[in-house]
């Protein structure tokens, strides 16, 4: 089996529901080893091999998705918010390189596929977990940004900080978590215009997609 052979058949099956059961079951698992679970794991590996397209892609990737890995090992079995900042830092890299090459692999493509749209839902899964670690940041430079969040290392937070950046995404917002800082205001407002621009666009492009692609077929 080659890599291109498992790229193209299994990994962004991989990748979308490894990402699933990362913000699902990861909230189960004890909380010292909460970023230290298979499914983080095997969605860094699935999200690498996703974008990976290239020599260069499989480079880059690597060179953001190891870092990030080791910080993850330091930090599960550390029992201080040390290794948070560089976490939260390499998170944020890791996940836009992968939303941006998805996103250019989406729109450059002339046809629609199954690993066209399972993409498409990682790079919004992806999203939420990018603005998780951004207000992890914000939560570190400027304490008490957030109500709701319970006393206790910062690192403790992280869950619920996913919680809050998916309830923002899809526009729920419950309210139980709110933003205080206007640092945290004002991601939260653009995540919000951003998942909504979002579904706008990618539904537009892909349905574009799929009539010129069936116009195609029936021409011919």
């Amino acid at each position: 089996m080659t890599y291109h052979y498992f790229r193209n058949h299994f990994v962004f099956w991989g990748l979308f529901i490894s990402l699933i059961f990362s913000l699902t079951v990861t909230p189960l698992v004890p909380e010292p080893f909460r970023p230290f679970n298979i499914f983080i794991m095997t969605s860094l590996l699935f999200a690498a091999c996703a974008v990976g397209s290239t020599k260069v892609r499989i480079l880059s990737a690597i060179c953001l998705g190891s870092p990030f890995f080791i910080c993850i090992i330091f930090l599960s079995f550390s029992k201080t918010d040390f290794f948070l900042l560089p976490f939260y830092s390499l998170a944020i890299a890791f996940f836009g390189f992968v939303i941006v090459h998805l996103l250019r692999d989406i729109f450059a493509s002339d046809r629609v596929d199954t690993n066209h749209l399972l993409s498409a839902i990682s790079v919004y899964l992806c999203m939420a977990i990018m603005w998780a670690m951004l207000y992890g940041l914000v939560n570190i430079f400027v304490p008490q940004s957030f109500s709701g969040l319970e006393p206790g290392p910062l690192k403790e937070d992280m869950h619920d900080l996913m919680y809050f950046s998916i309830v923002t995404l899809t526009t729920l917002g419950y309210g139980d978590i709110t933003p205080l800082s206007d640092v945290a205001k004002a991601l939260a407002s653009v995540q919000a215009l951003v998942g909504q621009i979002y579904l706008t666009v990618l539904i537009a492009r892909l349905v574009g997609l799929h009539i010129a692609d069936n116009t195609k077929t029936q021409v011919k």
